[in-house]
């Protein structure tokens, strides 16, 4: 579900400078809560491939960062197990690989 309002981060109401007027915000079900949290995940991964075209080191880890935060919110909201995703992400590698070399599968058209 696409949404017209941007979800930030949960103190940035509260830091934001004196001259800018009181930021409206929202609260959240938690269905809604990770749908924008989804929405965000993908707006960090574009972020992070143009670092990565840029080749800035620093701005690439500030937006792994990011990624890296959006995504221990949807798994504390979720209330996934974080151990219970790191055994099937190993699993998962040592049955099928990792990511490490660059395969790639060319699907042709008949």
């Amino acid at each position: 579900m696409k949404y017209p309002h941007k979800l930030i981060r949960d103190k940035i109401p509260d830091i934001a400078s004196d001259p800018l007027p009181l930021l409206p915000v929202d609260k959240l079900t938690t269905q809604d809560h990770l749908a924008l949290l989804c929405d965000k995940a993908h707006e960090e991964v574009e972020e992070v491939l143009a670092e990565i075209y840029r080749g800035d080191t620093d701005a690439l880890e500030e937006e792994l960062a990011d990624v890296f935060e959006v995504l221990a919110a949807i798994i504390k909201i979720g209330k996934v197990s974080e151990t219970g995703i790191e055994d099937k992400r190993k699993y998962k590698r040592e049955i099928r690989g990792g990511f490490d070399t660059p395969v790639l599968l060319n699907l042709k058209e008949e």
